[in-house]
């Protein structure tokens, strides 16, 4: 018969989004994208946020990978010098498209559904 079904379905599987971004003071550093639970997961942690400066800096920290495998931590962040302000922001920005929302969405900081 015509109507036999494949063994195993397909899929729709995507590409993890990554950006590769030049910063003066930390060489050069791998933006990559969440997987929806740990997106879901990220702005449950962050739904009652106000300041999206601090939600940008923790989204620096589940998305950015240094040249050697480095992490960013809050801490590290809070310790870091003044001139390190416009790297921060440039790695915000990537971490942002590469995740699919806008500034807007940061700020409002709602789970998804």
């Amino acid at each position: 018969m015509n109507d036999v079904r494949p063994a195993s379905p397909l899929l729709f599987t995507l590409p993890t989004q990554t950006e590769k971004v030049k910063t003066e003071n930390f060489g050069t550093v791998l933006i990559s994208e969440l997987p929806v639970p740990l997106l879901t997961k990220f702005f449950e942690q962050h739904a009652d946020t106000k300041d999206p400066v601090r939600m940008g800096y923790a989204l620096i920290c589940e998305c950015v990978t240094g040249e050697h495998g480095e992490r960013f931590t809050i801490a590290t962040i809070d310790a870091l010098p003044g001139r390190a302000m416009r790297d921060l922001t440039k790695m915000i920005d990537a971490a942002q498209r590469v995740n699919g929302f806008t500034q807007g969405a940061v700020e409002k900081a709602s789970p998804l559904p």
